[in-house]
C-alpha cells in the first residue's frame, strides 16, 4: 500500500482516479479570504491567474455591481480551470495560457498597445507583473484574496506529496521536512518552490489537479 498526502482536500471525482492500492491522506494547506476591495471606472482587460481571483471578483459584483458588464471586458487567464469559471461567471475569455510566464508573453507580443488589471492574492507570483512593466505595458493590480498558511506539524510518513501551489509548499515546509519522499506539482512554479528542499520531482503536462494525479497514478517508479 502506497501512502500519499495530499495537501488539498479532493473532489470524490478526483479520488475515484486513485487506485485502491493508494493509501490517501489529505489537508488543506492553505486556506484563501476574500477581502474588499474597488474599482474606479470600466475596465477593459482584465488578467486572472486563479480561480479564487475569478470568485472573489464574480461574487462581489453580484453583491455590489461593478462599472463593467463582464461579457464586455476581455479576460486573459491562468489554466483550463480559470477559464471555465471565467466563463461561468460570464466573463469574455481572449486568451488563455498554461503558466503566468507564458500568459505574459503572449500579452507582450499581442497587446502591448493595451492597459491591464490583475486580480490577484497577496502572495501573487511576481513574473507577469514584471514582464508587463519591463515592456511598459500599464499594469494596475488589484488584491481581492488573501492566501493563509495552514501550518500544521504531521507525524506520518508517505511514499509522495501532491503540492498544487507554491504557497502550498511553504505551508508544508514549514513544520515539515521533504525527505524521500517523490514530489508532484501541479506546475512549474511550484516545482520551482519545491526544489527548494528535493529534487525528487514530477510535473503535470497540464496543471491541473486531474492531470497531477494522472501523473502519480501512471509514474512507474512509484508503483514499482
Amino acid at each position: 500500500m502506497k501512502k500519499v498526502l495530499s495537501t488539498k482536500i479532493l473532489t470524490d471525482q478526483q479520488k475515484a482516479m486513485l487506485d485502491s492500492d493508494v493509501s490517501l491522506s489529505e489537508y488543506d494547506a492553505i486556506k484563501v479570504a476574500h477581502v474588499p476591495f474597488s474599482i474606479q471606472g470600466h475596465i477593459k482587460n482584465a488578467i486572472f491567474t486563479s480561480k479564487n481571483a475569478v470568485s472573489a471578483v464574480g461574487q462581489k459584483e453580484e453583491m455590489s455591481p461593478l462599472p463593467w458588464e463582464r461579457n464586455r471586458v476581455r479576460a486573459f487567464c491562468v489554466g483550463d480551470k480559470t477559464e471555465a469559471v471565467l466563463r461561468s461567471f460570464g466573463f469574455n475569455v481572449i486568451e488563455r495560457a498554461q503558466n503566468a510566464q507564458g500568459l505574459a508573453q503572449r500579452i507582450i507580443a499581442q497587446y502591448a498597445d493595451q492597459t491591464f488589471t490583475f486580480f490577484c492574492g497577496n502572495l501573487k507570483r511576481k513574473e507577469l507583473p514584471h514582464l508587463l512593466k519591463e515592456h511598459h505595458i500599464p499594469l494596475d493590480e488589484v488584491v481581492v484574496y488573501e492566501t493563509f498558511f495552514n501550518k500544521q506539524h504531521l507525524q506520518n510518513t508517505y511514499d509522495a506529496l501532491l503540492f498544487f501551489s507554491p504557497s502550498a509548499v511553504q505551508s508544508f515546509t514549514t513544520f515539515n521536512e521533504i525527505t524521500d519522499e517523490q514530489v508532484y506539482c501541479i506546475g512549474p512554479t511550484t516545482a520551482e518552490e519545491a526544489k527548494k528542499h528535493t529534487d525528487n520531482i514530477h510535473v503535470a503536462h497540464r496543471p491541473t489537479i486531474e492531470h497531477t494525479i494522472k501523473l502519480l497514478i501512471n509514474n512507474m517508479s512509484f508503483r514499482a
